[in-house]
């Protein structure tokens, strides 16, 4: 006879899988967009809806949500705290640049904390940086320059995480 984990466990999974339906039932009109809108937006256009039908393979790997959630929140507030008890003794209200060995923990501190959080969500700890050799002068002025030494503020990406 079957343990009472086994049937917490089938349950889990059996529900897990219901969710995943309804998810796939309410976005299949962003995932099999409108074709009118890919011919007149054509850099975003999405390529990876095919993987959002890839049934047998999310039916093996449902079961990972509650890990996975309980990782990504873990290192969310990890994050918040961690930041918040840095910033502690900077003057309130006023937009003060962190310099120093604060500014170098709170490098270290939001790497640590946002790895663990891209692992909780999507399985993965290295992330591929891409350096394109596009030319912006054309939006940006004939004065720009690609320049890749320092640290961004923002990153783009496209991606889809289960």
């Amino acid at each position: 006879m079957a343990s009472k984990w086994a049937y917490a466990f089938a349950i889990y999974w059996f529900l897990a899988i219901l969710a995943y339906e309804k998810v796939l039932k309410k976005i299949r009109p962003i995932t099999h967009g409108n074709e009118e809108i890919h011919k007149r937006f054509p850099a975003f256009r999405r390529y990876d809806k095919d993987w959002f039908t890839n049934r047998p393979l999310y039916y093996l790997l449902v079961w990972t949500f509650l890990p996975r959630f309980i990782i990504t929140a873990f290192g969310m507030v990890s994050m918040a705290l961690g930041c918040v008890i840095l910033s502690i003794g900077l003057p309130k209200g006023k937009n003060v640049p962190i310099t120093g060995l604060r500014y170098l923990l709170m490098r270290i501190w939001t790497t640590i904390t946002a790895r663990i959080t891209i692992f909780g969500i999507t399985m993965c700890f290295w992330v591929r940086t891409i350096r394109p050799k596009t030319c912006y002068k054309k939006y940006l002025g004939e004065s720009w320059k690609a320049d890749y030494d320092g640290f961004c503020s923002t990153m783009v990406a496209n991606h889809s995480a289960f």
